[in-house]
């Protein structure tokens, strides 16, 4: 098991307790905590017929000669 020197714990239990670094941190975290459910679009169009879909997909597969 690796032996951590004295002064790299030193600065982790500085930059722990460091308040700015602390308020950054909570910025971040309350960034992902937000609950803004799903998204809904503004205009939902009506799902198109078989008939259509079927129209449609000749029309883009049909080879050019």
């Amino acid at each position: 098991m690796p032996i951590i020197p004295d002064s790299e714990m030193a600065k982790d239990v500085k930059s722990a307790t460091n308040p700015d670094a602390q308020s950054a941190k909570d910025v971040h975290a309350n960034a992902h905590r937000a609950n803004l459910g799903p998204v809904i679009p503004e205009s939902i169009e009506k799902p198109a017929s078989k008939e259509e879909l079927k129209k449609r997909a000749e029309e883009l597969n049909k080879k050019e000669k």
